[in-house]
């Protein structure tokens, strides 16, 4: 038998899920299948590809922004309609992370696209051009 890749079972999951009501119902005989086919460890992957087809079909984004403190209301709207400008997408889900390391200015990341703002980056870039000026 043939070995079925992550990308396909998301890619039916997805499918199956869509086009009904029941979704707890197709989630459980889906657990089921893999069980039976020894493929549980694979759900990580299986859930990490279902994900991408969903934002896909929907027109969304996952997005992160990281920064040193919790940002205002007017700051994430900014960012998300940035994104939403960026890649013409419908929705944006921002996921914050705060990091103490970082002395200021927010990194955003999403896709395959990082947009570097912090301190600390325009730091290292200030370093690395001093240093080959040596």
């Amino acid at each position: 038998m043939k070995k079925i890749n992550s990308k396909l079972y998301a890619q039916a999951l997805y499918d199956a899920v869509k086009e009904t009501s029941n979704q707890d119902f197709i989630i459980k005989n889906f657990t089921k299948l893999l069980f039976e086919h020894n493929q549980l460890s694979r759900v990580n992957e299986i859930i990490s590809e279902f994900k991408k087809i969903y934002n896909k079909n929907e027109n969304m984004i996952d997005a992160e922004v990281t920064s040193s403190h919790r940002l205002a209301e007017d700051e994430k709207t900014q960012i998300i309609n940035l994104i939403k400008e960026l890649k013409n997408a419908d929705k944006v889900v921002l996921n914050e992370i705060m990091d103490k390391r970082n002395l200021g200015g927010v990194r955003i990341s999403f896709d395959d696209i990082i947009i570097d703002g912090t301190i600390n980056n325009k730091l290292n870039i200030i370093k690395k051009a001093v240093m080959s000026n040596e």
